[in-house]
């Protein structure tokens, strides 16, 4: 099979793309695959190839930014997907937010919660929601807060007893 792109060249680099329902492939030689950006030397991640990192275009040695802190560039950046130092993150703010975004459920890593935070937590939205309520003179609502609150709060002693003994948190 020969390069679709320059048709001389046997093709060696085989894409497939389905967008829409819609497959399709491409084949193209090695020669032609640099000349569009992709480096078909070394080996590229699942999701470095889903993120783009190794779709890249080769920017101006000059105007490529690179971190005050180690001196990393955004293209070491974008061949190993890593970032060399707490400074990076705010170098490379433009392209590591859409990374952590696509990787997880938004920018901001949000992690486990301990049950104790979670009891504060959920105390807390309980008497906002009370404080509403009888500001807002709806009274019935206030007495379902205040018995989920009562509820809230003798259920939160047996949790502490477990977390006493060392099950939970």
């Amino acid at each position: 099979m020969t390069c679709e792109l320059c048709n001389e060249k046997p093709a060696t680099v085989h894409f497939k793309q389905i967008l829409n329902g819609q497959e399709r492939e491409m084949a193209i030689c090695e020669g032609c695959a640099k000349e569009h950006g992709f480096d078909v030397q070394s080996p590229l991640a699942m999701t470095d190839f889903l993120f783009g990192v190794g779709v890249k275009e080769v920017p101006d040695a000059a105007e490529e930014k690179s971190c005050p802190g180690c001196h990393m560039r955004n293209s070491d950046f974008q061949k190993s997907s890593r970032l060399g130092c707490p400074r990076c993150y705010e170098t490379f703010t433009e392209q590591v937010l859409p990374m952590l975004a696509a990787m997880q459920r938004g920018p901001q890593h949000q992690g486990k919660v301990p049950v104790s935070a979670r009891i504060q937590q959920n105390m807390a939205e309980l008497k906002t929601a009370l404080d509403k309520a009888i500001e807002d003179q709806d009274f019935e609502q206030a007495a379902v807060l205040r018995d989920k609150i009562q509820a809230s709060k003798d259920g939160n002693a047996a949790v502490k007893d477990e977390c006493a003994v060392g099950q939970v948190d």
